[in-house]
């Protein structure tokens, strides 16, 4: 017996509807143009950067089949969101799928340190925010070796001679301060990692500015 899939009611498609409306015209740069915009699911005019779903409560932000129809349209739309859906694994998946950043920054804070998310992530390519990733699940050596040369990523800044400024110091000491003790003490793994370019001229500007010592 086949069973007949449910389709959404008719405010639910509405307020797609209206999300879709939403996301076009924030690619128009609308929000300059129109300060204010009408929000058809509403029936009322309302800021235009104001998102569909804010306040439309948990019949919509709970419900699972809604939300992944709503995050594989706009990822935003996670941060709206019920607390238990931010940690629906299947919903942040597909979050992360329409935009990597979004998709991973607004998830829970339990799936921000799940490993096999962060590694299907690298795997298929979907570049999350490296910061956004838990700090202790930054301490694993191994995935954090393989989110910086899957996507070529430099998780600190360069600035070359303008590093002469005592402020552009300060603050890379500061990313620097907030990497795992191995992208300072660990030779192997800096020698792995200097093969990228960006990384390389990183390394040589802390010691020229004396930031890093025997590095």
């Amino acid at each position: 017996m086949i069973r007949k899939v449910k389709k959404f009611n008719s405010t639910k498609k509405e307020l797609l509807s209206e999300i879709a409306d939403y996301i076009k015209d924030s690619k128009w740069d609308s929000a300059v143009r129109y300060p204010r915009r009408l929000n058809r699911f509403t029936g009322k005019y309302q800021d235009s950067t104001t998102h569909p779903l804010k306040g439309v409560g948990d019949n919509y932000l709970d419900d699972v089949k809604f939300m992944t129809k709503v995050v594989s349209i706009d990822a935003k739309s996670l941060k709206y969101s019920s607390k238990r859906l931010k940690n629906n694994k299947h919903i942040v998946k597909k979050a992360i799928i329409n935009s990597p950043d979004f998709g991973f920054e607004y998830s829970s804070k339990e799936l921000k340190k799940d490993k096999d998310l962060v590694l299907w992530c690298i795997k298929n390519k979907y570049q999350i925010n490296f910061w956004d990733i838990n700090k202790n699940l930054l301490n694993d050596k191994d995935l954090t070796y393989q989110f910086i040369k899957t996507f070529n990523y430099c998780p600190f800044w360069t600035y070359g001679e303008d590093m002469s400024s005592s402020n552009f110091k300060g603050i890379l000491k500061q990313q620097i301060n907030r990497l795992p003790k191995f992208f300072i003490n660990d030779k192997v793994f800096i020698k792995k990692i200097r093969k990228i370019n960006l990384i390389d001229q990183t390394y040589k500007d802390l010691k020229k500015f004396k930031l890093l010592k025997n590095k």
